[in-house]
Formats: C-alpha cells, structure tokens, sequence
C-alpha cells in the first residue's frame, strides 16, 4: 500500500514538474514576443518622427503651375478631384500623421 502512495506521489511530482516547464516555455516565448513588439512600436515610431520632420514632398508640385494644367481650365473640377484623392489616402490609423 505504502509503494502505491510512493508511486502516485512521484506521478503527481512528474505532473508538476512538466506542467511548470511548459508554463516557463509558454512565459520565455511571451517575453521574447514582447520584446519584438517593442522593438517594432519603437522602430515605427522612429519612422513617424522622421515623416513628420521631413518637408512634404508635395511641395514642388505645388511650385510649378504647369503640372496642374486642368486647374487653370477647370478649376471646380480640379479641387473635388484633389478632395476626392486627399480623402481616399486618409486611413483612420495614420490621421494624427496628416
């Protein structure tokens, strides 16, 4: 009797024990993925603050009359179209960026 008590007890220890390895595995590959989350948030906000503090590329555009021929002959036309194209780039996501 006392054999069947000892050898449920190292069952129930063995349980334990790989239960706690497989919590510690689970609780290593959380970690690791937290980390690379960081590390990408980091890295994208890096890449806002550089969009953000570079010139618009638009600008030049802008500077030469001649890339926007339709707006002298039509210029109703011209800013709904651009209203249009403006509004479709906008993604809820990235509104703080605009």
């Amino acid at each position: 009797e006392e054999s069947i008590e000892a050898s449920t007890e190292k069952e129930s220890q063995k349980d334990t024990q790989s239960t706690s390895q497989l919590i510690l595995k689970e609780l290593r590959d959380t970690k690791i993925e937290l980390r690379e989350s960081r590390r990408r948030h980091s890295e994208q906000e890096t890449i806002i603050a550089e969009l953000q503090n570079r010139p618009s590329i638009y600008q030049p555009f802008q500077i030469q009359p001649d890339v926007l021929p339709s707006f002298e002959t039509k210029p109703l036309t011209h800013i709904s179209s651009r209203q249009k194209r403006h509004a479709s780039f906008k993604s809820p996501e990235h509104e703080e960026i605009h």
